[in-house]
């Protein structure tokens, strides 16, 4: 048996464009669908949210001083969203077509 997955070629096209930084609020408009949102915490724990939403933690171990990161595709599912990272998120990236 085939396995097909849902995809909406039409969320995922559009002008290409991204933001990028360390800790802080991005909040995106104009019709801006998210594709992507990359995080990494390095020297201390982190965390993002989207809209307001649950925390999504980055864990830090200061005894391994291994570094966390997430990758999450909401592959254009997601519009304008206001998305806030803190603590010790020490970079992102959002990529995004509109």
């Amino acid at each position: 048996m085939a396995y097909f997955e849902r995809f909406d070629i039409n969320n995922q096209t559009g002008t290409w464009g991204y933001a990028s930084g360390a800790t802080g609020t991005v909040s995106l408009s104009g019709g801006k669908r998210v594709l992507q949102i990359t995080a990494i915490a390095q020297g201390s724990p982190g965390a993002l949210t989207i809209n307001g939403g649950d925390s999504i933690s980055l864990p830090y171990d200061p005894t391994d001083k291994v570094s966390s990161s997430i990758e999450i595709k909401p592959v254009g599912n997601l519009v304008d969203p206001t998305i806030v990272f803190s603590g010790g998120v020490n970079a992102y990236f959002i990529e995004y077509v509109s």
